[in-house]
């Protein structure tokens, strides 16, 4: 019965569906691919309207399909043709390989809808940009071994949570994902908040763990109390690392909300780079940035930033600076010219 009843029940849903989305205006679409547990690849098309309720239309089987470009928008096109182009506001999308191409063809298929590209990743690409430099590279391989160790270890996985318990730490640790955007900082912050945790465990406990030194305290507990290199470097690089990742993973927990805007995005990307540029540029002993990480940092928020908003970017468009300018709720933007 399961191959009568579903497959109607599906269609009843969908005939209702499309006939709601065609009396709506200002409709928004998204599109995104993936991969499933058994590697068969799947493509999702969303449409949201303006009450901000959110349709699943299409999920296909793209396995055997070549995921070129034109494969994506015509897949795209079909809702799109089906409900109106008439009825669509915008389009959005990742920028990865041929997805970025389907964005291209989409906007010369159809002039009056606005293409955006998606802005929690491209949040997401600056701070895996930052996550990749020389200077963390000690820090994320500790992060990663910690992660896999106490997710592992039997014996790990017990004293971490006695020494939680003990300790009263009600938040455990946050793994990296494939699919969660700024993990690594989320991961990175989750052990930073059960660092007494750490030392409470490799005091009492004799784990075949390799990093144990980072986790010590910065001055050692012997007699002479002398500092303790390896804890000071890790653990100094792990707060940098955390503090100049945090203000891209705030701004892309906003932007995931379903009533964020464009302007939204303008406003807050810009606030973005004032708060890393704090962090990086900052002069106090304990969290100073060396000359060439400074640069380096600048670099990268200078690409992202020219890439969305330069009209040289290849992701370009002045939608995200037209929203948030005509938005009569921030009225103040209009004697505002923001040049980066």
């Amino acid at each position: 019965m399961d191959y009568i009843l579903i497959p109607g029940e599906r269609e009843i849903v969908v005939k209702q569906q499309d006939t709601y989305l065609k009396e709506q205006w200002n409709l928004t679409g998204s599109h995104d691919g993936g991969t499933s547990r058994c590697k068969q690849a799947f493509w999702l098309q969303h449409i949201s309207d303006a009450d901000r309720n959110v349709f699943l239309v299409q999920a296909v089987d793209a396995t055997g399909e070549s995921h070129t470009a034109v494969w994506i928008a015509d897949f795209v096109d079909r809702t799109i043709m089906k409900i109106g182009p008439e009825h669509f506001a915008g389009l959005v999308c990742d920028s990865t390989g041929n997805t970025l191409g389907s964005r291209t063809v989409m906007s010369r298929r159809h002039r009056i809808i606005l293409i955006f590209p998606d802005a929690c990743h491209h949040l997401s690409s600056q701070i895996k940009d930052i996550v990749k430099l020389p200077y963390f590279a000690g820090v994320i391989i500790i992060v990663r071994a910690t992660l896999t160790f106490f997710h592992k270890s039997h014996a790990g996985i017990h004293a971490f949570a006695q020494a939680r318990k003990d300790l009263k730490i009600s938040r455990a640790l946050d793994a990296i994902g494939k699919t969660r955007f700024a993990s690594i900082i989320y991961s990175a912050r989750s052990i930073q908040r059960n660092l007494l945790a750490f030392q409470r465990i490799f005091r009492r406990t004799n784990l075949n763990f390799d990093y144990q030194e980072e986790f010590e305290p910065m001055l050692r507990d012997d007699e002479t109390g002398a500092p303790n290199l390896a804890a000071i470097e890790f653990q100094s690089k792990l707060g940098q690392l955390i503090s100049i990742g945090l203000p891209a993973a705030r701004v892309i927990a906003c932007l995931e909300s379903n009533y964020a805007t464009p302007g939204d995005f303008y406003l807050l990307w810009h606030a973005m780079i004032g708060g890393t540029l704090d962090v990086v540029q900052s002069t106090s002993q304990n969290s100073r940035f060396p000359v060439e990480v400074q640069e380096k940092v600048r670099a990268i928020i200078h690409y992202r930033h020219a890439q969305v908003f330069s009209e040289s970017g290849n992701l370009y468009t002045p939608a995200y600076l037209a929203a948030a300018y005509l938005n009569p709720g921030q009225y103040h933007l209009g004697a505002l010219i923001v040049e980066f």
